[in-house]
């Protein structure tokens, strides 16, 4: 299907729908999570050296995609800081991969880091 024809069929079929559906739709859906990204995060559990403002730390990335990754820590980071990883996939296609970011989330379970560089899909090849 087309994606205008897709977003037409479901608001013919929303415009259908009783006030309780919609409701019930909505809980449904306010529940889901909405990919947003452009590239897939690949779950995953992959060792990491990085470095922050020159002292170096150790950790695991938890899940990767061509732009960015999620790399389990109790540090406390700041957003904005730059980062540097290096790590091997775990395709072990292309070795070594070395790679800046910069920090755009930092919680209690980790760091959120977006990478300057798009680097191929390390699952796909794309």
């Amino acid at each position: 299907m087309e994606k205008l024809n897709i977003k037409k069929r479901v608001l013919d079929l929303i415009n259908m729908m009783s006030e309780d559906q919609l409701k019930n739709l909505l809980k449904y859906l306010d529940g889901q999570e909405i990919e947003r990204r452009k590239h897939p995060r690949k779950i995953c559990s992959l060792t990491t050296d990085y470095f922050v403002e020159n002292d170096s730390h150790n950790g695991f990335i938890k899940n990767i995609s061509a732009t960015g990754a999620f790399i389990e820590t109790r540090l406390s980071l700041s957003v904005g800081q730059q980062i540097s990883l290096a790590f091997i996939p775990d395709s072990l296609a292309g070795g070594l991969i070395k790679i800046s970011g910069i920090i755009v989330h930092s919680g209690p379970r980790g760091i959120g880091v977006k990478f300057y560089e798009e680097i191929p899909d390390l699952y796909t090849g794309k």
